[in-house]
């Protein structure tokens, strides 16, 4: 292990001297030390005969020694407990260690202080977690003063291969697990959990990162370094050699080249701090890392990087990343679309790619990436709901938006489809309806003109074959086929075979009209739309249920909720009495799949004043009430446009509309508790 991680051996080596050597002997030895340094630690004037061996880690490590404190005191440690110490004492970049200032509380020899949980705490952290006694930790965590920040940052000193610090700027804040941590039993459930988004790293290792990275990830809006980041690829094998450098390179936390990064980088200054680097040996994937800053030496030509390392796994990967090395997207410099979805899709990397891409990270150039919160305002809808969305559809493949008519389901598909799929020759839409068949949207034979002029028959593909070609050809490009009316069409007879595909995406099957073998190209979206208030269809099956995931898309639920007072507010503000107009009417009709959508007051051009509303109301939302309330022409009545709004106006002052503001910051994602 480098200089850089020089203090993880020397702590490791103590733990064990004083494991074996126990309270007499440490007491013994701490009162050996020399502690005449500038800005002495904690530790001084508080009785070398009561130090217990948490508060001596934790008092070594406090993170406020400057270089000349440590340069006294660690050899002179070093040589009391005779554990040599071996590393660059002079660099702060060395030593970052979780430390606040010490554990006083537990110097204190009173009622409070207990040494026996202090020490068998202790002796078993030197073994390892599965050895630590639950109920040790909770006597010790019950000190006065002592948290779960402090405790556990105690014990990953005591033992820097096993146990990480739980506090705000290590792994677990990074990973958003801190919260979630309370005692034992929960940070050694999340421990493993946390530890899995860095393979191949060390806990000691994962500390500096994660450390590290929080800084380059700060909410700081005239930083922004590590949203706006760019992504590299580097090879271990470089230059005339044919060494492989990966040890070394994970070693001294830094990656070098002497041929210019392998991404297209003329330029070795390029690499910019918060820039990801994916790391490869010919076509198995090493690693992933973050700059933290480019040496550059004006003198070589050559990229110099120091690095965060997130992820240091090997994957063989022979099929993912054949091909991947020098095919490049024209549209930005670094690493190629194909060698990223290549490490993308290896499991060693998926955890890594979660955290990176939970603090803002994006693989995509500007040009072609999907704008979730633009197309949330153009859509007046909370981007939160749209992320959500787009996480399931990247996970389950296929979605379906149901609810009654107005509510926008086929509009906001088509703008997510093309926003996901950058351009709109990667969508296509097609409608169900009764008459609509297997040999329409699958394959089948069509009437034709063959060559002597006679009529007849040949085989051709309908639009799922169609779709599934267009992308299979283009395999680096997301493709999205909307099915309108899903529900209004014969769904056995039309998708046939396709039920089994759209469970097993990565299955084939022979279609009933070939011979070859057919399967579903990874990258082929599908989005459907349901209307729940048509009663002459039939909901879709349980069989197809358990094939999409669905989300709803009512007027009292987001992302529908609040959506018309928000245009109203943006385009028709004279008429914003419209919105409660058509809460009131919905309450009324008490009948959640039949509720009047905001579409029919949201007109694609002219402006909506009174006499449209009224027109609107006329004939378009009370042809449909009447037909919901088939017969009760006693309850058509109270639909009168006038008669609702009269019931409006004496109401209470608060509207029962929910403020927009408020829907889109409460209501959270689907399947998601926050964003």
């Amino acid at each position: 292990m480098s200089d850089l991680y020089g203090w993880a051996s020397w702590f490791r080596g103590l733990a064990r001297r004083i494991a074996e050597g126990g309270a007499d002997y440490l007491a013994e030895r701490v009162g050996r030390v020399d502690w005449s340094a500038p800005n002495p630690p904690a530790l001084v004037g508080m009785g070398a005969e009561n130090v217990d061996p948490l508060s001596f880690f934790y008092t070594l490590a406090t993170r406020s020694w400057p270089a000349a404190t440590r340069e006294v005191v660690y050899p002179s440690v070093a040589e009391q407990f005779e554990v040599p110490f071996e590393g660059d004492l002079k660099s702060d970049d060395n030593f970052i260690l979780p430390m606040p200032p010490a554990f006083a509380a537990l110097f204190k020899d009173d009622d409070r202080f207990r040494p026996d949980p202090l020490w068998r705490l202790f002796r078993s952290a030197v073994k390892g977690v599965e050895a630590v006694d639950g109920d040790d930790f909770v006597a010790v965590l019950g000190f006065h003063g002592v948290g779960m920040p402090k405790l556990t940052q105690a014990l990953f000193l005591v033992n820097p291969d096993e146990f990480l610090p739980c506090d705000k700027q290590t792994a677990f804040g990074l990973c958003g697990h801190l919260t979630a941590v309370k005692n034992w039993s929960s940070y050694r459930r999340e421990l493993p959990i946390v530890r899995d988004a860095f393979p191949g790293l060390t806990s000691f290792e994962i500390n500096r990162s994660t450390f590290l990275l929080s800084d380059l990830i700060s909410d700081d809006e005239e930083k922004r370094i590590f949203s706006e980041s760019r992504n590299w690829q580097i090879r271990t094998n470089y230059g005339s050699d044919k060494v492989d450098h990966a040890e070394e390179m994970w070693d001294s936390a830094r990656v070098w080249t002497r041929d210019g990064l392998t991404s297209g980088c003329a330029d070795p200054t390029e690499p910019k701090p918060g820039d990801v680097v994916f790391v490869r040996y010919r076509h198995h994937g090493r690693g992933i890392g973050v700059v933290l800053e480019n040496l550059h030496d004006a003198n070589e030509d050559r990229a110099h990087l120091d690095m965060l390392w997130l992820n240091r796994a090997s994957t063989e990967g022979e099929k993912l990343f054949a091909g991947a090395i020098n095919r490049f997207t024209n549209a930005a410099k670094g690493a190629g679309r194909k060698l990223v979805e290549g490490f993308r899709a290896a499991p060693e990397y998926r955890a890594t790619f979660d955290l990176l891409e939970k603090h803002g990270w994006r693989w995509l150039p500007p040009s072609s990436r999907c704008d979730l919160g633009a197309l949330a305002g153009e859509l007046l809808i909370p981007a939160t709901w749209l992320r959500g969305v787009a996480r399931r559809l990247a996970d389950k493949k296929q979605v379906i938006f149901q609810g009654p008519p107005g509510t926008g389901k086929t509009y906001v598909a088509r703008k997510l489809a093309r926003c996901l799929a950058g351009s709109d020759d990667r969508v296509r839409l097609v409608q169900f309806h009764p008459s609509y068949a297997y040999e329409d949207f699958v394959q089948g034979f069509r009437p034709t003109l063959l060559e002597n002029g006679q009529a007849g028959f040949e085989i051709r593909d309908g639009a799922l074959l169609e779709m599934a070609e267009q992308a299979a050809g283009e395999p680096d490009e997301k493709h999205y086929l909307i099915i309108d009316e899903i529900n209004r069409g014969n769904l056995s007879k039309i998708l046939g075979e396709l039920y089994f595909l759209l469970e097993y995406r990565d299955a084939e099957i022979r279609l009933q009209h070939s011979s070859q073998p057919f399967s579903l190209p990874p990258n082929l979206f599908f989005i459907g739309t349901m209307n729940t208030a048509d009663r002459s269809i039939a909901l879709v099956d349980l069989a197809l249920r358990r094939r999409f995931a669905f989300f709803e898309f009512h007027p009292d639920r987001p992302p529908i909720r609040g959506l018309l007072s928000r245009w109203l507010d943006q385009n028709a503000k004279d008429t914003a009495w419209v919105a409660e107009v058509v809460d009131a009417a919905n309450r009324k009709l008490d009948d959640r799949h039949a509720a009047l959508g905001p579409s029919y007051f949201m007109p694609k051009e002219g402006a909506l004043d009174d006499a449209r509303v009224q027109a609107i109301w006329d004939h378009d939302v009370l042809p449909y009430i009447e037909e919901h309330l088939f017969g009760q022409h006693d309850d058509l009545k109270g639909f009168q446009l006038d008669r609702l709004r009269n019931e409006v106006r004496t109401e209470s002052g608060e509207s029962r509309t929910p403020d927009a503001a408020t829907a889109a910051a409460s209501d959270p994602a689907p399947g998601d508790a926050a964003d």
